[in-house]
Parts: structure tokens; sequence; C-alpha cells
């Protein structure tokens, strides 16, 4: 069984291959020249500090070279868990009923849920590897250039949250395990790929809405004239208005457009005569970071786990 699953998918192993190869030299000879170029211009210091007026002046050095490099090759780190859901996930299967070699694999002695185990591991398994050591490279690259590169976004920049910790995995997962319960289901390759990228666009763009519940969240209150005094790269998750007995008045917003409309010169002034004088936000501090990764890629990995079980369904009861 292992070795029928090899013989079909060897042109997928070996894409893969080139894909991993091609982007371990490159990423390898770009952190080289940045390498390179911060010890040219002395900037090992600006590396962990660029606040100083030295240091802001000459970052511009490094940043004109290779910052946009870096922000690329996280955005194709971004991408690359959909590519391989897309064109690795999605045909596993849906090729397999296309072209009805699925009947040949039905009458073996093998069960439905092996054979279908099998194919997965063939192709998940090198797939995951493939992010895995790619994530490795790019994060040693960003690693090496710290605060002159997109680290200074913050933990929750995309730049940052979405190429570190077990994100990528997690989101590889999920992709693999929407484009093979699609190819299942659908039984056409362009549709399952259609599907899966349709899938987890949609579901990328709606998790940064509940990321801040995934972490126990933290609230400060500040005069209306001062803000609250919120740690600089927090996640926020709401803000609002308060009376001058710390009640959270229901209509700020409201209040607050009228001011802006009517007295743009006094907005303060106006708020007050409302009732508005402190204002409130709730957020996810700075170090909570790694615990909203950990729970957002356990989520991932979750669904993902929950759509290869109901493509083995599927196989057994409805094939």
């Amino acid at each position: 069984m292992i070795w029928v699953a090899w013989r079909q998918q060897r042109a997928t192993l070996v894409t893969l291959a080139v894909v991993l190869l091609g982007g371990v030299a490159t990423l390898a000879l770009l952190r080289s020249w940045s390498t390179s170029l911060i010890e040219q211009h002395s900037l090992a210091s600006c590396v962990l500090d660029t606040k100083n007026a030295e240091c802001a002046r000459r970052a511009s050095l490094w940043r004109d070279e290779y910052y946009e490099l870096l922000k690329y090759a996280q955005v194709a780190l971004v991408i690359l868990p959909v590519l391989l859901g897309m064109f690795c996930g999605a045909p596993l299967f849906a090729r397999e009923f296309e072209q009805g070699t699925h009947v040949l694999a039905f009458t073996q002695s093998v069960s439905r849920a092996r054979w279908m185990a099998v194919k997965v591991a063939m192709a998940m398994l090198p797939a995951l590897l493939v992010v895995l050591v790619l994530q490795a490279f790019l994060n040693g690259w960003a690693d090496s250039a710290g605060d002159l590169g997109p680290r200074t976004e913050g933990p929750y920049a995309w730049s940052h949250y979405d190429t570190t910790g077990l994100i990528p995995l997690a989101h590889t997962l999920f992709a693999f395990g929407v484009g093979v319960f699609a190819g299942i289901a659908g039984r056409r390759s362009l549709l399952a790929m259609t599907v899966t990228l349709g899938m987890f666009a949609a579901v990328r763009l709606a998790v940064p809405a509940i990321r801040p519940m995934l972490a126990a969240s933290e609230r400060r209150v500040g005069s209306y004239a001062t803000g609250a005094d919120v740690p600089k790269r927090s996640l926020v998750d709401s803000y609002g208005y308060m009376d001058s007995a710390g009640r959270v008045v229901p209509d700020g917003e409201a209040l607050f457009s009228r001011c802006i409309r009517t007295e743009p010169d006094k907005v303060a002034e106006c708020m007050g005569r409302s009732g508005v004088t402190q204002v409130f936000t709730d957020f996810v501090g700075p170090e909570a970071a790694g615990t909203v990764q950990l729970v957002e890629s356990a989520l991932f990995a979750g669904v993902a786990v929950v759509l290869l079980a109901a493509g083995v369904w599927w196989l057994r009861r409805r094939i």
C-alpha cells in the first residue's frame, strides 16, 4: 500500500523536494548577504535596538536592501499552507475518483480508512516538513535582523504572528483537511481546489476578529483627555466610554460622532456635558502572544482532524 501511494504521488513529492531545496537555498543566501551587510556597516548593536539616533540613521542601510525582501519571504510562508492544501491535498482523492482508480483500491483487502490514512500521510507529512524547515530558515533570518526587520511591528503583527510558533503548521493541517474532505465529497479536483482556497481565505479573514478572545484580556481606564494607558504592541479587544462613576456609556460612539459633527473644536467639553469623562480599553498584552498562538493552532488542528475524520466517514458510508 505504501509503495502504491509513493508511486501515485511521486510528482507531488518531487515538487515538494524542489520547493524545499529552492526555498532553503534562497533563504540561506539572503540571510548570509543580510548578515554580511550588518557586519560591514557595524549594525550589530542596532539589531537589538534601533531607537538611538545613530541607529535610526544607519538602519536605512539595511532596510533599503532587505526589509522588503524579508517581508516578501514572510508573505510566501503565509500563503504556502493554502497552496499545499490546494495542490497536494485537494487532488489527493478527487483525482482518484475522476480517473476511476479508486475502484481498484476498494476491491483490495486494505480497508478504506487505511487506504485514506496512508495516502494522506504520504502527502501531508512531507508538506509539513517543508513548512517546518522553511519556517526555521525564515525565522533565523528574521532573528538575525532583529529590530532592523519587521519584528518591531509587534508580536500580533501578521509578519511575526503568522510566521512563528505552531501557526504555519496548524494552517497547513487545516488547509489539507479542507482539501482532502472537499476532494472526497466533491470528487472533482478543480472544485476541491476552489473550495479549499475559498474556505481557507474566509477562515483566515475571520479569525483575527475572535483572536482577542483566545486569552484573558485586561482593562485599562483613563481620563478622556489622556486616554487609557495600554502597553505598546498589545492586541486590542474593545474600547469604550465611561461616566465619572465608572459606568460604561452604551451610546458613547454615537455621542462622540455627534460631538465631532457639531463641535469639532471642543469635543472633550461636548463629551463631558454628555456625561463621558473616562475611556477604557480591553486588550491582550504582548506577553500573551504565545498563548494566543497556541490556542489558535489547537483550534485549526482540531478542525483539521474533524475534517479528516469526516472524510473517512464519507468514504465508508457514502461511496
